[in-house]
This record gives C-alpha cells, structure tokens and sequence, in this order.
C-alpha cells in the first residue's frame, strides 16, 4: 500500500517546519548562506523534499521577508497611535530605527528581496499587494505613516507624500549605514541624524503649503465663460 496523501494541517505543519528552519539558518549564515541544502539539513529531509512546500528558494525569502515586514509594521502601527503629528513622526522614526537595528538581518534580506530584479515577478505577492491587503506586510507602510501625519497637519496629498518619502528615504539610508558599520567614519552618529530630520519634519509641519493659485490664462478663460 502506498503512503496516505499529507492532511492540509500536517501541510501546513510542514512548510512552518521548513520556514523556521530557514529562519534559523538565516539567522546563524546569513543571506549569502541560505541555501536549499542546508534548509534540508536542518529540517531532516532531501533538498527536492523542500520543493513540494516551495517553489523555490526565492519563494522561502519572500516568506522570511513578508513575516519582517508584518513584525516592522506591528511596531510601527503602535507607534503612529499618538495623537499630535509632531509626536507621531518622533515615534514612527524611533520605532522604525529601534526595529531595524535590532532585526538588522531581516532588515537587509526585506529590502535586498523588494530590490531583486529576480523577484520582480507578475503575480509576486509582496510586490504586488496581495499580502498587504491580506497580511499587512505593505513595503510602504511607513512612508504611508508619516504621509498621514503630514495630512493630518493640513498638507495637500502631494505635498505629504513628498515630506513622507523624504524622510523616509532618509531614515532606511542612515539605518542601512548604521546595520553596515559606516555611520562612524563618516563622523555622523545616528542620533544626529534623527535629530535633523526631527528640526526638518516640524519646519514642513508648521509651513502647511498653499492651494496653488490658478493660472491667469485659465482664470481668463473662466472669465469668458
């Protein structure tokens, strides 16, 4: 007789068997040494095995990179709960620094998976939004933040959406710098470099932008009619 076909739960026991494995690995090799055949080892079964629960190793990186992106935006999520914007921009970028330098494995493997030509596929997951709206592991989610923060101070969408990103480009580059060992010869601390951007977001909160005005031709034109 032939061995009886898996139940969805011992599936499903399995691929978390194998995924924190693969943690683990992660954890102990990093990146760079994340390899099927150690997965395999780890978990007592042959390297093909791996490939009845995922696709591929590409696919166990989006599942580590998905599980950061949920645990980075928890933190952020119970940060942007303080009411003022001003006091919800310094939480959001304090939870974000506090977070990655602590994870600053996962850190590198979720933006190294969302700049990776090879991940870039049609029906990705992450990239396309289907485990945002299913799991809350949104890339964006803390630029989305603090865009909010500068709406809910009076910006215009467009203008908010150029605070935010601002910012946060500024946060990941110093963070990144931080996880690389390269804040210190450049004679900048990490501190510092919150502190200015903290001095930038309250000058962008106390000088809400004006609607444009209209043009004078379209002001002519509305004229005529």
């Amino acid at each position: 007789m032939g061995r009886r076909p898996m139940t969805h739960d011992q599936r499903a026991k399995m691929r978390a068997r194998i995924l924190e494995a693969a943690r683990e690995r992660f954890l102990e090799e990093g990146l760079d040494g994340l390899s099927m055949r150690g997965i395999a080892s780890k978990v007592g079964v042959s390297s093909m095995t791996l490939y009845l629960y995922y696709e591929s190793r590409q696919d166990i990186i989006r599942h580590i990179s998905v599980e950061a992106f949920k645990q980075l935006n928890v933190e952020i999520e119970k940060a942007a709960k303080s009411g003022k914007p001003g006091e919800k921009i310094r939480q959001v970028l304090d939870a974000y620094i506090k977070w990655a330098l602590a994870n600053h494995r996962f850190y590198g493997a979720m933006y190294n998976y969302v700049a990776d030509d090879d991940a870039d596929v049609p029906n990705d997951p992450l990239l396309n939004g289907i485990e945002n709206r299913n799991g809350n592991a949104d890339v964006n989610y803390t630029a989305n933040t603090l865009k909010g923060a500068f709406t809910a101070a009076g910006h215009s969408a467009a203008a908010a959406s150029r605070h935010s990103t601002f910012l946060w480009g500024a946060l990941h580059g110093a963070v990144t710098l931080q996880n690389g060992g390269l804040h210190a010869p450049r004679g900048t601390s990490l501190d510092e470099m919150k502190d200015q951007w903290l001095a930038l977001a309250e000058q962008y909160l106390a000088n809400v932008e004006a609607e444009p005005k209209a043009a004078p031709a379209a002001k002519t034109a509305a004229k005529k009619k």
